[in-house]
């Protein structure tokens, strides 16, 4: 979900710039209806898909909370979808809904992961977390990049494109030669795996193009 929300604002400011126009639409489109799918499967469980109900109260309550600000985002989108141009308010109202699904859905996964060690201490929750995090920073700093061409708070979101790009290649290392423990996080492991290893690098090679 925090990778579904940022790659949603990113495919929506690539509409407001135009580029791809049409694909961008379509795109769009899919990845709507397709985030408030797996939204609701959280919330209620989906036996198929072998997703769990809510563990916790408070994991629903915050499900919930962030299911809020995600209707009013997709209320947005849907409306960009529909528009023959973009308005900037549309922009602003937009990015905004963006960084807060994404608080709310930081949040979620941090419960999440609290649940996992106090019930499955073996699950690397921790490790899990932030190599998926991973994706999301991708995504958000792409949508950076959108809105810093757009011209939307164009000084703000310039700085935090470059502090995403910065954790992103923090913890891109940190996954790779590991880490000791610190005060609020566990160590990671150096990785030896060699498809990893491999496959860590083309990542590196990739980002490095961007």
């Amino acid at each position: 979900q925090r990778f579904l929300g940022q790659q949603l604002s990113q495919l929506f400011m690539q509409v407001a710039n135009g580029v791809a126009l049409q694909k961008s639409k379509v795109d769009l489109i899919i990845e709507v209806s397709s985030t408030r799918v797996h939204l609701r499967s959280l919330i209620e469980g989906n036996k198929a898909n072998k997703i769990p109900a809510p563990p916790t109260q408070e994991i629903a309550d915050q499900l919930l909370k962030a299911y809020s600000t995600w209707v009013d985002l997709e209320a947005a989108l849907t409306k960009t979808i529909e528009s023959v141009t973009v308005r900037v308010s549309m922009v602003s109202q937009v990015a905004s809904l963006s960084r807060r699904l994404l608080t709310e859905m930081s949040k979620l996964v941090l419960l999440y992961e609290e649940s996992c060690i106090a019930n499955e201490p073996s699950v690397p929750a921790y490790l899990i977390n932030i190599a998926g995090r991973q994706r999301m920073l991708y995504q958000k700093l792409s949508k950076e990049a959108c809105l810093v061409k757009y011209g939307e708070d164009a000084e703000s979101n310039w700085e935090l494109l470059n502090a995403t790009t910065d954790l992103f290649l923090d913890v891109h290392w940190k996954l790779l030669l590991g880490t000791p423990a610190t005060s609020t996080t566990p160590a990671l492991a150096k990785m030896t795996h060699q498809c990893f290893i491999q496959q860590m690098k083309v990542v590196a090679d990739l980002f490095s193009e961007q």
